[in-house]
């Protein structure tokens, strides 16, 4: 799958099952590679950000302008980041 920032802000891009968060600077574009395991590939666009479900792999291979990316915010221990219910 490949995702281009065509707009003229940074994208956050997460990316389930963690979830990962990669920022994709205008002009750049993310390619992700994931082993469905005969589970679908979703995407869920929103106003700043775009979520993607990596099927059943819950560690995909991400470039961003064909190098390695690592993302910059991790969930820590499903109780953090921007879904938390926790105070």
């Amino acid at each position: 799958m490949t995702i281009k920032n065509g707009g003229s802000e940074a994208l956050a891009v997460y990316i389930e099952m963690s979830p990962d968060r990669y920022v994709l600077q205008p002009g750049e574009v993310m390619k992700i590679s994931a082993l469905l395991g005969g589970a679908p590939l979703s995407v869920i666009p929103g106003d700043t950000s775009v979520t993607v479900y990596a099927g059943n792999d819950s560690d995909p291979v991400v470039t961003i302008n064909d190098e390695l990316a690592k993302p910059d915010w991790n969930t820590q221990a499903g109780d953090s980041g921007p879904w938390s219910t926790r105070d």
